[in-house]
Formats: structure tokens, sequence, C-alpha cells
């Protein structure tokens, strides 16, 4: 049977400093991944929401299928389609263009 003998690096107080450095480097780090996420995250519903504010102003009730289609759109899709909505003729003529486009 092995012999193990944990190490303290309370012990050391330049470890100690250093342990805590590294923590407070990588608690900064998730904090600013988050931040980014969440950032785009709400740039993608907003532009989502934006699609579909444009689609009822245009076109009036949205059917529910249309409205899962959105919500399920990455952004730059999103974004695409806001700029099509001025020319689309109606709701098949945008979405049927939106499914061939991916």
């Amino acid at each position: 049977m092995p012999i193990t003998k944990r190490f303290d690096y309370r012990k050391y107080p330049i470890l100690v400093k250093w342990f805590e450095e590294v923590r407070q480097e990588g608690r900064q780090e998730g904090r600013q991944e988050g931040q980014q996420e969440g950032q785009q995250k709400g740039r993608q519903k907003g532009r989502q929401e934006m699609v579909l504010l444009a689609l009822k102003r245009r076109f009036g009730r949205i059917p529910a299928s249309v409205t899962k289609r959105v919500a399920a759109m990455s952004d730059d899709r999103a974004q695409e389609l806001l700029l099509q909505i001025v020319d689309g003729k109606d709701l098949k003529d945008l979405f049927d263009e939106a499914h061939r486009q991916g």
C-alpha cells in the first residue's frame, strides 16, 4: 500500500497568493464569457422580435408556425429576413425563400 502525504499549500504564502490570483483570473474570464454570451443571445432575441414586429406590421396576423420559425432563427438569418420583409410580397414568398436559403 503506497504512502501518500497531502501537500498543504496553505503553509506557503506565495502559493496561497498564486492560487488566489489564478482563481480570480478564472472567475473574471468566466464573467466576461458569460456577459458576451448573454449579449449575443439578447441581440438575437431582439432581432427576432423585430422580425415579428415587422411581419405583423406588414402582413397582419402571423401564424404560430411562422412565429416558431422566427424564434429558431440565428441572429444573421433574422437580420437577412428583416431586410427582405421590405420587398416580400407575402409570408409564403418570404418563408419559401428562407427555406431555400436555410
